[in-house]
């Protein structure tokens, strides 16, 4: 099953704070928060995967 409409809710909210976190320890939280381990970033002109 895949994840619910909450869940997605919730991992969109972090991802935003994060971008907009201006203090580095609240940014890394979010972003753990938000993340896994086999996870990987994927937009128009990049990719990522671990580490970061």
């Amino acid at each position: 099953m895949g994840p619910t409409i909450a869940h997605t809710d919730t991992l969109v909210d972090r991802y935003l704070a994060a971008w907009n976190a201006t203090d580095a320890a609240e940014r890394r939280a979010l972003i753990a928060a938000t993340r896994t381990e086999a996870a990987t970033y994927v937009d128009p002109v990049a990719r990522a995967a671990r580490p970061w």
